[in-house]
């Protein structure tokens, strides 16, 4: 259920903030009109996006503290999620990895939206070039439990 991913998306984001102490913060935001018990996701949807916006966005932050914003909403039968960093940005992002790591080829792109096309699951990526930082937009058909 979408409960069971939020409860997933902060145990992460705990774990998290442990490691990277005050340079992470971070809000979830739900749309009150949501049954979030009965609203269907798929397991660990967040996870590899979250993970990215720490990994390549919030950790090459310098002086400034990593903040992530996840908020649902639901738009008549479609369920939106937002995932918003405000680190370097998607493009800034490769500059630093390219340095760090010149022959290391990710797949976790590719993965991810290979599952999200098995799954329905629409997904757009941006930088906020207003604050900085990437924006992920997830959004799919929203089906309960009965």
């Amino acid at each position: 259920t979408l409960q069971d991913e939020m409860l997933y998306s902060t145990n992460y984001l705990e774990l998290e903030k442990l490691r990277l102490g005050n340079k992470l913060q971070f809000e979830i935001i739900n749309d009150s009109t949501i049954d979030m018990s009965t609203t269907l996701v798929p397991p660990m949807l967040l996870q590899p996006y979250l993970e990215n916006a720490i990994k390549h966005g919030i950790r090459h932050l310098q002086n400034t503290n990593g903040k992530v914003i996840i908020k649902t909403l639901q738009k008549n039968n479609t369920i939106i999620c937002t995932i918003k960093d405000n680190g370097v940005g998607y493009k800034n992002a490769s500059v630093y990895n390219n340095v760090n790591k010149q022959h290391h080829q990710s797949l976790g792109n590719t993965l991810q939206q290979r599952r999200a096309d098995l799954y329905n699951i629409q997904v757009a990526i941006e930088t906020n070039i207003e604050q900085g930082g990437t924006i992920v937009t997830l959004s799919w058909q929203h089906e309960q439990l009965v």
